[in-house]
């Protein structure tokens, strides 16, 4: 079983109520005016201090918000759900975190799959080394990479779950996901977005509240979805929690 973080030899550039779900479709996430006091995103070196000092704790933090409607589980689970994995499949989990969506992960790929996670802070790596050995997975990986610079071994489906947004070079990152994909191979994304019919005030609360996980008002400016998009066929769109999450699948053209 293989659960120690490796790093790697480049530095991260990178961290860390349903509405309507389309099919295919070509819409955009709807985005609202930013407000006039947006701030800018992190820059690597303090997300990776943030994580770090919130590792051990992020968890339970997760469990507080679920609380108040944040269903996490539920929607990594229909991540994973949409990348149509199978028993022996292999999936990659970009800024994996405490590896909080392993379970959906492994519930599809089984002992004989494989998983790869990778993300930018040891210490969350080490509370998702902790998950997987309790469950007593042997089939698990765990890199310590930069998702900008690293070239991901070739996969069948890809998830990204509430960090992508937060990657400055996320552009990069959806395009080396999608060279990595095996034909007919899926890209899951959860993420944050502007939501549209939130009040100024609220979405400054909003980001205000998740500014130890990296959240600032200048997120507004940076749009995964439209990369993705650009780079693979959409096969379902849906936003989350208000509008302030997007669920976006897309699919490598078969062979």
């Amino acid at each position: 079983m293989r659960v120690a973080p490796v790093r790697g030899t480049e530095r991260y550039a990178a961290t860390r109520g349903d509405r309507h779900a389309t099919g295919g479709s070509a819409r955009e996430p709807t985005a609202a005016r930013p407000p006039h006091t947006a701030d800018p995103p992190f820059a690597t070196a303090e997300l990776r201090d943030l994580y770090r000092k919130r590792a051990r704790a992020y968890d339970l933090v997760t469990r507080i918000y679920r609380r108040f409607g944040f269903r996490d589980t539920h929607w990594r689970e229909r991540a994973a759900g949409w990348l149509a994995l199978e028993p022996g499949n292999t999936a990659l989990d970009l800024a994996c975190g405490t590896g909080l969506n392993f379970p959906a992960l492994q519930a599809r790929v089984g002992p004989s799959g494989r998983i790869v996670g990778v993300d930018l802070t040891d210490a969350m790596l080490a509370r998702a080394g902790h998950r997987v050995a309790r469950a007593g997975w042997q089939n698990v990986t765990l890199l310590e990479e930069d998702l900008a610079h690293w070239s991901p071994p070739p996969a069948h489906g890809i998830v990204s779950t509430l960090a992508l947004s937060l990657v400055a070079s996320y552009e990069r990152v959806v395009e080396r996901a999608a060279a990595a994909l095996l034909p007919g191979g899926r890209l899951a994304v959860l993420d944050l977005k502007l939501p549209a019919r939130w009040p100024p005030w609220l979405v400054r609360m909003g980001a205000r509240l998740n500014r130890g996980y990296g959240v600032t008002l200048g997120l507004h400016a940076r749009e995964p979805w439209m990369v993705i998009r650009r780079t693979l066929r959409e096969v379902h769109y849906e936003e989350l929690f208000g509008g302030s999450l997007y669920l976006l699948v897309a699919e490598k053209d078969p062979a």
